[in-house]
């Protein structure tokens, strides 16, 4: 991590492969089933980067675990499941944050490589 407070874990994703060498590469431990990962009692923070279908499911596994978190929005794929996620963050007394980090959107770096090398027309906003 560049926070010097911080500390990654561990990672976890479906795919067992890229689960491996995502922790290879930050010398961490990798899951494919979050509901290890947040078994982990040093774990206090986690960010969810999954497909929004998955926010509500993932973001409350992680909050009755006693985590803190940070979910990419959409925090969930409807109102109501957003509600519940937010009356369990108070509930359970932790904080959580939504971010909008689109960079790593498979879609939108496609957008941005194709106006990078002028395939579509300007930029207007």
């Amino acid at each position: 991590s560049e926070l010097s407070e911080t500390e990654l874990i561990g990672v976890c994703d479906v795919d067992s492969e890229r689960a491996k060498n995502i922790a290879q590469e930050y010398d961490v431990e990798w899951y494919t089933d979050s509901t290890e990962l947040l078994k982990h009692e040093e774990i206090e923070a986690v960010s969810i980067c999954t497909w929004t279908t998955t926010h509500a499911t993932e973001a409350t596994r992680a909050l009755k675990q006693g985590k803190h978190l940070f979910v990419e929005k959409p925090i969930a794929s409807t109102v109501s499941q957003a509600r519940e996620i937010l009356d369990l963050a108070h509930r359970e007394d932790r904080h959580l944050a939504v971010g909008f980090i689109e960079r790593f959107n498979p879609g939108v770096r496609r957008v941005k490589d194709a106006i990078d090398q002028n395939r579509i027309g300007s930029v207007v906003s």
